[in-house]
């Protein structure tokens, strides 16, 4: 297993090795001035990722062992019963939310006359006997 390819977490871009060892690792795309991971090529022509150590470090070219970045905080959850789901941080902060906006009182009677609305004019018409 060697080749490009993105972290199923966070969408970087990453290099995925076997190590001398035998496990897989996923390295940054790039080499790093803190990287302690080296790809050579064996005799046979595979590619793995050696892990430097000691008095082998610090290396030129060397690669860091891929680390997702911490996931954002969730915002605050939305302060209607039925629904309790978070809402964007930022945005809630910004605007003071304590619900998502489709989840106040006043949206949802409007989403409710509109839909009576379109109902009445989609049912069809009755015939007079």
């Amino acid at each position: 297993m060697a080749g490009e390819g993105v972290c199923p977490e966070c969408n970087a871009k990453v290099i995925t090795l076997f190590t001398e060892g035998g496990k897989v690792r996923d390295l940054e795309d790039a080499p790093h001035e803190d990287g302690n991971h080296a790809i050579i090529t064996r005799d046979d022509g595979t590619i793995r990722a050696r892990v430097l150590t000691g008095l082998a470090l610090p290396a030129t070219n060397a690669y860091r062992q891929h680390a997702c970045p911490p996931k954002a905080r969730p915002g605050p959850r939305c302060g209607n019963p039925e629904c309790k789901l978070p809402m964007p941080r930022e945005i809630a902060e910004a605007l003071n939310w304590s619900t998502h906006p489709a989840c106040e009182p006043e949206f949802q009677d409007e989403l409710k006359r509109v839909s009576r609305e379109r109902s009445r004019r989609q049912a069809k018409p009755r015939r007079r006997r």
